[in-house]
């Protein structure tokens, strides 16, 4: 019994692991960020996360909804 719980125990862990390795989302919908276009840094708003392209769809503040994108982590920093 107890070596079936050190397994149980270890497999929940390396699945807890690999899930915060595989790049679960780190921005939520509706977080403030920075967001990088051509050099600069613009406020921008998430609006969820892609998981087929594997990017966030962002909103600039300020900006008509036709300049949202979907954007890697990469170019994305808290405000």
């Amino acid at each position: 019994m107890k070596k079936q719980t050190s397994i149980v125990v270890v497999l929940l862990a390396m699945s807890v692991g690999i899930a915060a390795f595989a790049g679960e989302p780190a921005y939520k919908p509706n977080e403030k960020v920075k967001v990088q276009w051509k050099g600069a840094w613009y406020d921008a708003t998430i609006k969820g996360f892609n998981n087929q392209k594997k990017c966030f769809q962002i909103h600039y503040d300020n900006y008509s909804s036709s300049w949202d994108e979907c954007v890697r982590k990469k170019r994305i920093k808290s405000r």
